[in-house]
């Protein structure tokens, strides 16, 4: 054992002999042996390092930069002693450690500067500059205003050879007052226009509009990062990046195209919300849904609140849609709570001055025909029993006998004896009650006491007084034939009242000589006429008609501007019917479909009906006796299923009457009643029969009540009640 312990104690006493200490690494570097300096460094044992760490990292700085190392070594070696220089000056192990290598620290720091500073000046390194002179200027080097030289002109001769953005950038900040600056800040922003002008990178055209906005070249990047963000916004149609992009540009010169192509992402998830709606016509002022949202926010004011006046709004603003038998129904049911009835029998609320209304004060009195103003105002109280004119003379259109039109102010009214007379706007007689029926056109009133044989299958002859629009007796029981050579639609009127009895009504602001003039006489309200070289055909709209012009004998057809007198398109179509919302029917080779006010196809031609499809309250009867009958909405989509026949009632007898939005049906083993929503009114009623292809419904006037197919609904909201 006391051999062991023997032992043991040389082997420590050797180790000890063989480590080392800093003392021993500075004095072999002062002796220039650097081999030996490598060689103790690396013996410094790690008690040796804990007990006198500064004293350790000052030969390790010592060995660095003394020894025969790379450039890089040695300036390492200068950044240690540099870092650590306080704490090794304030060591107190630093006097007896210069003492025993015969050294001091400022001789150290001397050789350690000199020789890191050497370096730098010999390398000509832009990166050793970047270290050495931060602490050389900390340190106030004798050489730093040439070291700060060289170290300017080695990095701009590195950043031209590099000739980067970045590089070009880094000089700048490095030396913001070096006389080359003018120079690296023209390559700079020859680089950064280069770039903004050919990248796709929206940030870095941005940084550029940045840094020289208002320049004539960072506004022709502003312009052109503009446009970068537009097609990227509009090509991607997403919302709130196109919202983004408005509201960044305000002024943009394709605003409105924006604009609208917002309004197209955005207004089908608004259609079935009033709020949504109102806050999108607050935004979108100028969009061409902007008049549809104004329309769909009336109408929800109106079923919410249903009065007369809120639907005659409505139709004034916006014509017959879907939403004018939903007013009617909601009124009804509205009525209801006061114990009244109200209808609305006027076919075209915009034709007239006075509105025909069914009505009774309540429940236990009959209803009557009376008359309000276009505010709901009753002006004329509801008096008369309900009837409409008729006749089977022609192509006379019957319909607005009854009604106060903007034209002749007169309408036509029944009895308690059912006789016809006739009223003016203030209720006053203007033709006693005792004509079985009457006409009012052609600037003269016809009261038919009997009717007389007739050779002519189409026309009707009859004794009659005749009468002009003051009610002045011109005629007794004299005879009349009423044909569809001599009787118009309507009589055309001046502006001044003036009734011209030899044009006939073409459109709402014309009228067209059809007699001794021939076809080819176009006037308008003012009374100035215009002779075409055109044979007018009939009217499409209140701008639009088709003609007729042959060329060689072979008669062409067109579509017509009477504005302007100009031919507008070439017209292929055998028929083109006048617009009813916002469609026209057309004919082709016995084949039916719908153009737009744009005279553009938009429901093709492909329904065989037995007569013309118009639309009515926003829906149409279309169909073949091959694939049944259909309702359509004014897009073309099927809005029922499918019948044997589908007719508007107006067509379908002598004794109906053109309420917009009801048709009639036919079903396997039924007929009914159904409106434009497809919401049913009446089934097998009023002794309703299918003849051929159409219909006829027997009124029985005996009764007190009206019990009219028109008023089941009415019937139905008093039972719910």
């Amino acid at each position: 054992m006391r051999y062991l312990t023997t032992a043991l104690i040389l082997v420590f006493a050797v180790c000890a002999a063989m480590a080392q200490s800093p003392k021993a690494v500075i004095k072999e570097a002062l002796l220039n042996d650097y081999a030996k300096t490598c060689e103790k460094l690396e013996k410094i044992n790690e008690k040796t390092q804990s007990e006198m760490p500064y004293m350790c990292i000052l030969a390790k700085a010592v060995c660095y930069t003394m020894s025969q190392s790379d450039d890089n070594t040695k300036l390492k070696g200068y950044v240690l002693f540099s870092d650590n220089y306080a704490e090794i000056a304030a060591s107190p192990l630093l006097e007896k450690l210069m003492k025993s290598c015969d050294t001091s620290l400022a001789n150290l720091k001397f050789s350690i500067e000199q020789s890191a500073a050497n370096v730098v000046f010999s390398a000509d390194d832009e990166e050793l500059y970047s270290i050495f002179i931060p602490y050389a200027e900390k340190a106030e080097h004798n050489d730093l205003e040439q070291l700060r030289a060289k170290w300017e002109l080695r990095s701009y001769a590195n950043v031209c050879d590099a000739n980067t953005v970045a590089e070009y950038s880094r000089f700048l900040s490095l030396f913001p007052s070096s006389e080359h600056c003018t120079d690296v800040e023209l390559r700079r922003y020859t680089l950064r226009y280069e770039e903004a002008t050919t990248t796709t990178d929206e940030a870095v055209m941005a940084r550029f509009v940045e840094e020289f906005c208002g320049t004539e070249d960072g506004d022709s990047v502003a312009r052109r990062l503009m446009e970068h963000r537009y097609e990227r916004v509009t090509k991607g149609r997403n919302l709130e990046d196109m919202k983004w992009f408005a509201t960044l540009y305000p002024e943009f010169a394709g605003m409105a195209t924006l604009r609208q192509m917002m309004a197209d992402v955005e207004y089908p998830t608004l259609v079935d919300n009033k709020d949504a709606l109102m806050r999108f016509v607050e935004e979108y002022t100028d969009v061409e849904q902007t008049r549809d949202a104004q329309r769909r926010i009336k109408a929800f004011e109106v079923l919410e609140s249903p009065t007369l006046k809120g639907i005659f709004d409505y139709v004034l603003a916006y014509g017959y849609d879907r939403n004018y038998v939903r007013f009617q129904r909601a009124l009804i049911l509205n009525d209801c709570k006061e114990g009244i009835v109200r209808y609305i029998l006027t076919p075209d609320i915009r034709d007239v001055t006075l509105v025909r209304v069914i009505s009774n004060k309540s429940y236990d009195t009959a209803i009557r025909v009376g008359y309000v103003d276009l505010d709901g105002n009753v002006v004329i109280e509801p008096a008369y029993i309900y009837g409409e004119v008729w006749g089977d003379y022609g192509t006379y259109d019957q319909r607005m006998m009854t009604e106060f039109t903007r034209d002749h102010h007169l309408a036509a009214v029944m009895s308690d004896d059912y006789k016809w007379g006739v009223i003016d706007a203030t209720g006053k007689v203007v033709v006693p009650f005792k004509y079985m029926n009457l006409t009012i056109g052609n600037n003269r009133i016809e009261g038919f006491i009997k009717e007389a044989p007739s050779e002519y299958f189409d026309t009707a002859e009859y004794y009659c007084d005749i009468y002009d629009y003051s009610g002045k007796l011109i005629k007794h029981n004299g005879m009349t034939s009423m044909s569809a050579d001599n009787i118009h639609y309507r009589d055309f009127v001046l502006n001044d009242g003036t009734v011209k009895s030899d044009y006939n009504y073409l459109t709402p602001r014309y009228g067209a000589a059809w007699g001794g003039e021939g076809c080819n006489v176009l006037v308008d309200r003012d009374g100035n006429k215009t002779a075409l070289d055109v044979m007018l055909i009939g009217g499409v709209t209140d701008s639009v008609a088709v003609v007729e012009r042959i060329v060689n004998g072979s008669t062409n057809r067109y579509f017509y501007n009477l504005s302007t007198q100009t031919i507008i398109k070439q017209c292929p179509y055998d028929i083109v019917n006048e617009m009813q919302c916002g469609r026209s029917a057309v004919c082709i080779n016995n084949l039916w479909g719908f153009i737009d006010e744009n005279l553009d196809l938009v429901i093709p031609c492909m329904f065989t009906c037995a007569d013309a499809p118009n639309f009515s309250a926003g829906a149409a009867a279309v169909g073949s006796t091959d694939v049944g009958y259909h309702l359509i909405d004014v897009n073309g989509n099927y809005i029922t299923g499918r019948y044997k026949h589908i007719q508007p009632h107006s067509m379908c007898n002598e004794q109906s009457y053109d309420v917009p939005g009801l048709f009639i049906v036919e079903g396997e083993g039924f007929t009914e009643i159904i409106d434009s929503n497809c919401e049913f009114v009446e089934r097998g009623g009023m002794n309703t029969t299918i003849k051929g292809c159409f219909v006829t419904a027997k009124i029985d006037y005996s009764t007190t009540r009206t019990t009219h197919l028109y008023f089941q609904v009415v019937q139905d909201a008093i039972q719910r009640r």
